[in-house]
């Protein structure tokens, strides 16, 4: 999960986009067009533009420039799918498939004068339709900030300004209860949101760090109208490296410089372990599911990371980082595997060709 600025002059925020379809669904007017290259902008997206739909993978363009949205097969095929019913380009995994989303509306004069609204589409089974999903009414600027998940589960959590907004996989979207005041890890898991008040620390000798200083609260997903739950303070002294919490199906792990704390939803206890995570990677800053640079196994059992330079790093349970011996800039984990994508290109929007693909886990 990550924090991006939306609005339309950064290849690094999420972009707002002109014209929109007005139709509810928006399906293909033939049979899915099926090739063996992808068009030459999908070698140009960054991390959020992609998202795993079973085994398969999304690929997200840019609407403006005619760039539908593309689907990568497991077998390496590419199919086109159809155009979304509004200018719609951040796909977020919801079970086997994705939900796209983003705004009405697009940068330029007229875009100031008529503040576009959130809108979502979630893609069919058999990936010939988008069906625009009811939304509250929100209204985005460029001032905007967003959050969203980014691994596959039964649900999405979509943050939107103060809205935090659950997706399930039958496309019903559902305002949550705002987060716990103070509360700086809002986690999502397979079943719950988990947030963990803290404190940062920008005079920490390796760099800057967060502290733990509250109770957990967990807000279960399946009956959100309970609210969110006290479940008792995570150890005394836990640290973490800034962005350094990795979510994962069953809980979350807070990766400090010398020291990892992860937290089981199922046993509801924490567990600390020393780590060499700063040993390894030279620097405090955990890569974030957000930016697709941090992905847990569909089974839970590993953690990966990808670094600025590039390195895959692994690990396993509650054991020490280790070095993969792979590359990759993007981090995607589907139904079944967790795959490294590396686009050869280093500026994000220019055309190239598509990113290599490769098997981290399961390992052969």
């Amino acid at each position: 999960m990550g924090r991006v600025r939306i609005g339309a002059s950064s290849v690094v925020t999420i972009v707002l986009l002109a014209g929109c379809a007005t139709a509810d669904t928006t399906r293909l007017s033939g049979p899915p067009t099926t090739s063996a290259e992808p068009p030459a902008w999908v070698g140009g997206v960054y991390g959020p533009a992609v998202a795993a739909a079973g085994d398969d993978l999304v690929f997200a363009g840019n609407p403006c420039d005619g760039d539908d949205p593309v689907l990568r097969r497991a077998d390496g095929t590419w199919v086109q799918l159809p155009t979304p019913p509004d200018p719609i380009n951040v796909p977020v995994p919801v079970g086997d498939t994705v939900v796209l989303w983003g705004s009405d509306g697009c940068g330029g004069d007229a875009w100031f004068d008529d503040t576009p609204r959130l809108r979502m589409a979630m893609l069919s089974d058999d990936r010939t339709e988008w069906r625009r999903l009811d939304v509250p009414e929100i209204r985005i600027d460029s001032e905007t900030e967003a959050v969203t998940t980014g691994w596959s589960a039964d649900a999405a959590v979509v943050f939107v300004d103060r809205a935090n907004l659950l997706v399930d996989r039958a496309g019903v979207v559902t305002e949550l209860p705002p987060g716990p005041a103070g509360a700086r890890v809002e986690c999502v898991t397979a079943t719950d949101m988990v947030a963990v008040p803290q404190l940062y620390d920008t005079t920490a000798p390796v760099g800057p760090e967060v502290a733990a200083t509250g109770e957990v609260q967990v807000l279960d997903l399946g009956a959100p109208d309970r609210g969110w739950r006290t479940r008792g303070p995570a150890p005394a002294g836990t640290t973490s490296g800034l962005g350094g919490d990795l979510c994962g199906p069953d809980g979350l792990s807070l990766i400090g410089p010398t020291s990892a704390a992860d937290y089981s939803l199922t046993e509801d206890a924490w567990t600390t372990s020393p780590s060499n995570f700063v040993e390894l990677a030279g620097t405090t800053e955990v890569p974030s599911t957000w930016d697709r640079r941090a992905v847990w196994s569909p089974d839970g059992s590993a953690a990966f990371v990808a670094l600025a330079d590039r390195r895959v790093l692994v690990r396993e349970g509650q054991g020490l980082w280790v070095d993969t011996g792979r590359t990759a800039t993007v981090l995607v984990a589907t139904t079944s595997e967790v795959l490294g994508l590396t686009f050869s290109i280093t500026d994000p929007m220019e055309d190239g060709p598509a990113p290599t693909v490769e098997r981290l886990w399961p390992v052969a």
